[in-house]
């Protein structure tokens, strides 16, 4: 399972990231794209001051003026600051505003000389071993006739290049940072506008976890979290509407349990008691609280209700029959009637058990017995008397008038 990770981490800082790399390889590319530039134009000033000397030397390189023409390159380098070069086709040096010339090597195989001798401007960028420094040189050939008279060669210290460059990228660098902080607070702006709601919206959902489904979200934007805000708000409101609604249903149940006179019990398929009413309590000796979710045969010890429930679960049809309960200081009589339960899909999940107290009527059934039999016994005596008084009146009596009229007195 992957580590998990909070918005900032997983949102803000691959932004950021992406900023600041999109910053880094613009000021790169805008730096190279400079630096390109630069030393076209640098080179390109520079080839123009070089072309600009070449036209003033040609004459007095015609006319073998070198004296002239060494004088004239110092003269020039100095007021515009460049070092220039004159260069004979076989490479030895007949001019140089700094240096000797005569005390210069051949430059036959430079670089710069080498692409002027090919009727090409020639354009280096390399360490000169004469005046010990790093410089940009450009070469143009000097030619009369089609024919390649000299080589005139311009150079500047790179330092002053490298210097401008240099500057350049303390700029963009303070651009690139400027940037990237607003960037970073813009991208913060944005993150917070994704964030904020989202924590509102688990704000709000651990409070409907927590069971305060009054409590609402507000988010405006974006619209989108906005709409998931107002769903989560509606389903709150349903679900709270919904609770009371079971709420009310099971204290409507629980009132009408509590004053039934009937005993209910409900046991599940796996013989779990799952609800047992007070009458139920009274009349079988077992509080709620010791029987709910508890097998019936742990709870109850009643061999004729534990049958009864056993066939009422088997039985697809309602079922009734006769309990007798010995368990308390007198029997106790109940008639039983259970009902299958079943759910949504028709699945019997149980079965609802009514007991009905007939004990009393029982005992006054009794009763009646006893008061049949008492009565029978007691009429029993004086009809046989008067049956053998009618008896000896048949047999003569009656033609005895005093006797006839005692025994006519006792019947």
């Amino acid at each position: 399972m992957k580590k998990q990770q909070p918005l900032f981490i997983r949102l803000y800082l691959p932004f950021l990231f992406v900023i600041l790399g999109a910053l880094l390889f613009s000021a790169s590319y805008a730096y190279f794209l400079f630096q390109r530039h630069y030393k076209n134009q640098v080179a390109n000033d520079l080839k123009i001051r070089t072309t600009v000397l070449a036209r003033w030397i040609e004459p007095l390189l015609d006319g073998q003026k070198l004296d002239s023409l060494q004088a004239l390159a110092q003269k020039t380098g100095r007021e515009i600051g460049t070092r220039f070069t004159v260069i004979l086709p076989n490479g030895e040096v007949i001019a140089d505003s700094e240096e000797n010339p005569k005390n210069m090597e051949n430059h036959r195989t430079r670089p710069e000389i080498k692409k002027a001798l090919q009727g090409e401007t020639g354009i280096s960028f390399r360490f000169s071993r004469t005046v010990k420094k790093n410089l940009m040189y450009v070469a143009i050939p000097l030619q009369k006739n089609q024919e390649i008279k000299a080589v005139v060669r311009g150079a500047i210290p790179i330092v002053l290049l490298s210097s401008t460059l240099h500057q350049l990228i303390i700029r963009l660098g303070l651009l690139s940072a400027v940037m990237a902080c607003v960037l970073a607070l813009v991208a913060y702006g944005v993150y917070r506008g994704i964030a904020n709601p989202i924590r509102a919206i688990n704000k709000g959902v651990t409070a409907f976890t927590q069971g305060d489904l009054e409590h609402r979200i507000f988010v405006e934007n974006p619209i989108e979290l906005s709409a998931l805000a107002n769903a989560l708000n509606a389903m709150a409101s349903k679900l709270n509407a919904d609770i009371h609604t079971i709420l009310y249903q099971k204290n409507e149940i629980e009132t009408i349990l509590s004053t039934m006179t009937e005993g209910i019990l409900v046991v599940d398929t796996n013989d779990r008691i799952l609800r047992i009413n007070p009458s139920a309590e009274k009349f079988l000796g077992c509080p709620f609280h010791e029987a709910q979710n508890r097998n019936i045969q742990e709870v109850l010890r009643i061999k004729e209700l534990l049958d009864f429930t056993q066939k009422a679960l088997a039985n697809d049809t309602p079922s009734e029959g006769e309990i007798t309960v010995f368990s308390t200081p007198e029997p106790k009589f109940f008639r039983a009637y259970g009902a299958p339960l079943k759910n949504g899909e028709g699945k019997k999940i149980g079965v609802l058990i009514v007991l009905n107290d007939h004990t009393k009527i029982r005992k006054l059934e009794n009763l009646r017995k006893e008061f049949v039999a008492n009565v029978s016994h007691e009429l029993k005596t004086p009809l046989t008397t008067i049956q053998g008084f009618l008896e000896t009146l048949k047999e003569g009596a009656i033609l005895e008038p005093e006797n006839a009229k005692k025994f006519l007195g006792i019947i």
